[in-house]
């Protein structure tokens, strides 16, 4: 039996935004959630060994003089036989092209997927891309690499376009994307390299039906059953000790019968601190629903502020005089504050016996 470590690896790289916008911040605790299932299918084939690299959370590999992932030092390190782009922002596509000329002179397979790639094939094969995917990378990404092992052609490979005889050839897709959701795997989160995860990104829903016309998500709505959303954040706290998540859905209301769901049998009502918005209103009393607003608001106005006020209060000069920074110590004040109006309210409330009539209707 072949030891792994003599398996080709493919490597998918999530390029590094152009400049300081309003998801850098972001960006270096969280990932992409595309790049991540479809190297995450990908590492289901045999042969093969899968890492991805994201240049916007990349913390101790070897980096270049610009501090962005040095690529040359990775290839020397553990070489990559192929490369895959995740091409989902065009603002990131300059630097795209710049790694894609690199791993061609390397002698490196490029595969390119994502919207901006799939509406502008032609330029993207332009740009030393050997092949384009179309639609969900799940769908074909075992087949391409199964090819590349193989040597075979890739005119029977469905939903991508590539190079030949200097022209470009279009495949036709069987279908562009996946049929149900439900039968893709959890998103494996451990072939991220050299990242910090502090905000997994999950997803049950894909497609958007307004059709905007500012906005290249489109094609009919499909989702995931929300049970399929509740195992995937299971079995990330058990296998990642995952704490935050982030719903990367476009549009949650696309499933009216299950986009507002309480995980009830996950987490008991007991146990709700207020930290998602999510609650199914047919299992719940008017009161319980009532809690939820108050118990999120929690959240941010809390009682823990009142110890920040004599602190923030006491460094104000120091940081605003000497040290020239700003100083919001005003917050603390407002989320005390805050707290104070909100246990008022729940005093009130629990005097109201307008809750009890209501239930009755």
């Amino acid at each position: 039996m072949r030891d792994k470590n003599d398996w080709s690896l493919f490597r998918v790289v999530i390029p590094a935004y152009p400049g300081i916008n309003i998801y850098s911040r972001q960006a270096r605790k969280t990932t992409a959630l595309g790049a991540i299932m479809v190297a995450t299918v990908a590492s289901k084939v045999w042969g093969w060994r899968v890492e991805v690299i994201d240049e916007n959370n990349y913390g101790r590999g070897p980096k270049d003089k610009n501090g962005l992932p040095d690529h040359m030092a990775l290839q020397k390190e553990n070489p990559a036989a192929v490369v895959g782009f995740y091409c989902g922002l065009t603002s990131t596509i300059e630097r795209v092209w710049q790694l894609a000329k690199f791993y061609r002179q390397q002698g490196v397979a490029t595969i390119a997927g994502g919207w901006h790639t799939h509406y502008c094939p032609e330029e993207t094969l332009q740009h030393n891309i050997d092949v384009v995917v179309h639609g969900d990378g799940e769908i074909v990404i075992q087949q391409i690499l199964n090819a590349l092992k193989q040597g075979d052609s890739w005119e029977d490979i469905p939903g991508i376009s590539f190079m030949k005889n200097g022209q470009i050839k279009f495949n036709l897709p069987e279908m562009l994307e996946n049929p149900d959701l439900n039968d893709l795997p959890f998103p494996d989160f451990g072939l991220l390299k050299y990242a910090r995860m502090k905000i997994y990104p999950i997803g049950r829903i894909r497609g958007c039906s307004m059709n905007c016309e500012f906005c290249i998500v489109k094609g009919k709505p499909r989702w995931a059953s929300t049970q399929h959303l509740f195992d995937t954040v299971k079995w990330l706290v058990e296998t990642r000790r995952a704490r935050h998540f982030f719903i990367v859905d476009d549009r949650s209301e696309e499933d009216p019968e299950e986009g507002r769901i309480f995980p009830l049998e996950l987490v008991s009502w007991s146990k709700y601190d207020g930290s998602y918005p999510c609650f199914k209103p047919d299992n719940m009393s008017v009161r319980e629903l009532q809690e939820v607003a108050i118990k999120l608001m929690s959240r941010f106005y809390n009682p823990w502020s009142f110890i920040g006020i004599p602190l923030r209060t006491i460094s104000f000069p120091i940081d605003y005089f000497i040290r020239g920074r700003k100083h919001y110590w005003y917050r603390e004040v407002i989320k005390y504050g805050g707290h104070l109006l909100i246990q008022r309210w729940r005093k009130k409330q629990e005097k109201d016996k307008f809750m009890e009539r209501l239930e009755k209707y």
